[in-house]
Order: structure tokens, then C-alpha cells, then sequence
């Protein structure tokens, strides 16, 4: 069997896109879906949306249990290694390592995005356990960047990309640009101080400028942001997906998508869609300078303006010059497949 640790299973767009291209990942492997168990904070609605066995990630005896069945822990993907959310994200993504290692279980560290850590004694324990493992596998230089500052000293870390670049062609839905622009917003610490402003400048892109606005929450947190704009201006859609991939599909029907999501970005990106990103993060920048696009400060301003409006009047040119990019990272991307090979197969 083969246990899947990651943040799986609270309805994050970006995190359960990644799941879905590590399952598929693991099929084409020769493992079949009955034999992958994930760590997910709801065990129902993972073995519903991803046809794969789960258990609650808390239940620790259980986990304990599991240990002697299984051949493979995958940690991965997303940003797992990081303070900026909770002191206790990063103890228990190394805790569920650490177990493993102690069971002699090989352990794959997959497409992880490093940081921000703060907290000192976090950096030199990452250290040890990225030092420790059978392979590891990065989603961006900026991540191999920090673990070789904390004192990471393996030859064989590989700078790949985010998993959903390799995400399987028929997955997208037949496009049919819609007018206007796709929207996500997510809980930053100056939402509440900006959100007046924020309602102010959709309200004139709908208004003046003729832009149809389209929220598309990838999480519940961003969910309730669009409805707080939603009340302030009546005039925006809020688009409900159902699931990840119905966001995605949604984002891949307008030309521009304004947005603070990793993986909203990418979901644009991958599907012709032009992204702005919204720099919250320093993964933004990251996946930004990967991509070579617009990144702008995580706050409402006119300079939005003039950039959205020169991707929608010269939209192909932005367009093929961003599949450029994609295609790269896409190749990047199947260094995560191959660490996952090469530890099935060994």
C-alpha cells in the first residue's frame, strides 16, 4: 500500500488538484487506486472525489497500525513545510516522516514547496528529515534555494515544478472564452482594511469598463470573501465549483484570471487562460517567475487596471508566449513522477 500525507481533504482546490495528479501519477506506475491510503481531513469526502481508501490524518493509532502494510509514504504535494499558517503545520508533516523512517518505510518527499519558516529550530529539523529521506523532489528554485540555506546538503534534489502541470489533457473542458475576468481572493491579513477598495475597483471594471467580474473561490475562506464582495456589489457573478475540477474548468473559460491561488495560476496557465498574480506569498513570486507573468502587491489599486486591459486586447501574443513557459514546467513537472518511479521500483 502506499500512504499519501499531504492537506488532503478540506476542499482546497490547488490541494485536491494535486492529489488527483498524484493518483493518476501513481495508475500509469502500476498502482491501482485500491491501494493508495491518504491522510485526509475527511476520510468520506477523499474516497469519494478520488476513488482512493482514507483515513483521518489525527488518528494516530490508526496511522500506527497502517505502518507495517505499507511500502511507500509520499509527502506531498503543496506548501506543507511552512509557520506562516500554524506553529503545528510543520510538526506534523515531519511527525507522519519520521514515523515512517522509523519503520524503515521509504519515504518520498514530492513537488513540496519550502517556506516561509520562520522559526529556527523548524529550518534545522527540516534539515535533517529532507537529509534523511529516500528522495526528494521541489516545486520551484526558490524552495531548493531555502533548503540548501538551512543546511540541506543532497546531491540528488530535484528541481522540479508543480505536479499540476502534468494534470492529463482530458481533464479540460472544451473553451468558450466568456467576456470579461476570472477573480480569487483569498483571507490575507489586510482583508478587512482593503475590502472596501477591493468592492470599489470591481464595481468600475464592471461599470466603466464593461468587465464581466467572475469570483471563483478555490477554498470555504475564499468562498466567504466573494460573498462579502457579492453584497457590496450585487453585479459580480460568484461561481460555486462543485469540486477542484469544476474551478478549474471554470477559470479556463475567460481570457484573464486576477488572482492570489497558487494553483489558480496554474490552472489558468495550463489552459490558455492569461494569469495576474496577487503576491501575498513569496510562492507567488516563485511560480510568477516561472511563468513570466504580471505579479502585482496583494492589494486593490488602479495599476490593475492598465494590465488587465493590455493581456485582453493583445491576448494571443500573451497567450503563446506563456504556453512557452507552461511547456517547460510541464516537462519539469515529470521529474515527480520519475522520483516516484524509482522508489516503486526499487
Amino acid at each position: 500500500m502506499i500512504l499519501v500525507s499531504g492537506y488532503y481533504g478540506y476542499q482546497n482546490s490547488g490541494d485536491e488538484g494535486i492529489l488527483a495528479v498524484l493518483c493518476q501519477e501513481l495508475e500509469l506506475l502500476g498502482v491501482q487506486r485500491s491501494e493508495i491510503v491518504v491522510l485526509s481531513g475527511d476520510p468520506a469526502y477523499t474516497t469519494s472525489e478520488h476513488q482512493v481508501q482514507a483515513i483521518y490524518r489525527y488518528n494516530l493509532a490508526q496511522i500506527v497500525r497502517l505502518m507495517p502494510q505499507i511500502k511507500l509514504l509520499v509527502s506531498g504535494g503543496g506548501s506543507l513545510l511552512q509557520d506562516s499558517t500554524s506553529w503545528r503545520t510543520v510538526p506534523y508533516y515531519l511527525v507522519i516522516i519520521k514515523l515512517a523512517l522509523s519503520f524503515k518505510i521509504p519515504v518520498v518527499m514530492y513537488a513540496q514547496g519550502i517556506g516561509p519558516v520562520g522559526f529556527v529550530p523548524y529550518q534545522r529539523w527540516i534539515k535533517r528529515i529532507v537529509n534523511q529521506v529516500t528522495k526528494v523532489s521541489v516545486r520551484d528554485p526558490f524552495s531548493a534555494q531555502l533548503l540548501q540555506e538551512w543546511g540541506v546538503t543532497r546531491a540528488d534534489l530535484e528541481i522540479a515544478s508543480d505536479p499540476i502541470f502534468n494534470l492529463a489533457k482530458a481533464s479540460f473542458a472544451t473553451k468558450n472564452y466568456l467576456p470579461g475576468i476570472s477573480l480569487n481572493l483569498r483571507p490575507y491579513p489586510l482583508w478587512q482594511q482593503h475590502s472596501a477598495q477591493w468592492s470599489e475597483i470591481i464595481k468600475y471594471w464592471i461599470e466603466e469598463r464593461d468587465w464581466p467580474v467572475y469570483f471563483v473561490p478555490l477554498s470555504p475562506d475564499d468562498l466567504y470573501i466573494g460573498k462579502q464582495i457579492q453584497q457590496a456589489v450585487p453585479s459580480m457573478e460568484l461561481f460555486r465549483p462543485k469540486n477542484w475540477l469544476a474551478a478549474m474548468n471554470f477559470i479556463s473559460q475567460t481570457k484573464v484570471a486576477l488572482t492570489m491561488r497558487l494553483h489558480a495560476l496554474i490552472f489558468a496557465a495550463i489552459s490558455g487562460t492569461v494569469p495576474v498574480g496577487l503576491a501575498y506569498d513569496p510562492k507567488i513570486k516563485a511560480i510568477g517567475s516561472q511563468l513570466r507573468i504580471a505579479v502585482q502587491a496583494p492589494e486593490p489599486n488602479q495599476r490593475l487596471t492598465p494590465i488587465l486591459a493590455n493581456i485582453q486586447e493583445n491576448f494571443l501574443p500573451y497567450q503563446i508566449m506563456l504556453q512557452e513557459q507552461v511547456s517547460q514546467l510541464q516537462e519539469r513537472a515529470g521529474k515527480n513522477r520519475q522520483i516516484l518511479a524509482d522508489c516503486l521500483r526499487n
